[in-house]
């Protein structure tokens, strides 16, 4: 189509999109969700176009999330979040930035270093917005719709077996488990969007409680 046919839907676009990043920098909660679904599903967050990660959604959510956070805090001033296990995860932390110094394995740290930010990042945000009852109510439903996410795409694995989608490495659809073949039985195991069937076990487990947190929060 011609560009002046396209010009006002592209500039009714970059309106949305400025007045988005403005609500977002304005109010970190509003990144949470999006961050909390892309760090979980694996198959949404880890899709990196043209196979450049650092334009993985789960990185992009994250990014913007902490400068969301950043700009808040300087705004706000509040008081950050302090628990006494946050030494331990912090000194833990401190030893995998010295990895490139430490070891001859330069890029194996460097990967690691990542792997890791985007574990503790998460967290530590997660830790300071959740300093109200908005903030954890915003949290609790953020993770709840992940893990719902996650057990419908399960659910979809265990009922429609024949799927299987993949893309750069990403797949969804039930993986066969290789010892399932010793006993000359193939057993395929549901992700749930996650990449591995520990994983999705794991989230599954992790996230009950917060059944008890609505239980008593609207009972």
């Amino acid at each position: 189509p011609p560009r002046s046919t396209l010009f006002p839907y592209t500039t009714l676009f970059r309106s949305v999109a400025v007045l988005a990043l403005v609500w977002m920098l304005h109010e970190p909660l509003v990144t949470v969700p999006l961050m909390v679904v892309t760090q979980v599903i694996w198959l949404l967050g880890n899709y990196a176009p043209g196979g450049v990660s650092a334009l993985a959604p789960s990185k992009i959510t994250l990014a913007l999330c902490a400068l969301s956070w950043a700009v808040w805090a300087m705004r706000q001033r509040p008081a950050l979040t302090y628990a006494p296990h946050m030494v331990a995860l912090g000194g833990f932390f401190l030893v995998i930035l010295m990895g490139p110094i430490l070891t001859p394995a330069f890029n194996d740290a460097i990967t690691g270093i990542g792997k890791y930010s985007m574990m503790i990042v998460p967290y530590f945000i997660v830790a300071n917005l959740g300093s109200s009852k908005r903030g954890v109510t915003v949290i609790a439903a953020s993770i709840s719709a992940a893990a719902t996410i996650s057990a419908a795409l399960a659910l979809v694995e265990r009922f429609m077996p024949g799927i299987s989608l993949e893309f750069d490495g990403l797949s969804l659809g039930a993986h066969l488990d290789d010892q399932s073949l010793d006993s000359g039985v193939a057993i395929k195991r549901v992700t749930g969007g996650i990449g591995d069937a520990n994983w999705f076990s794991y989230t599954m487990a992790t996230t009950l409680p917060l059944c008890l947190y609505w239980f008593r929060a609207y009972s």
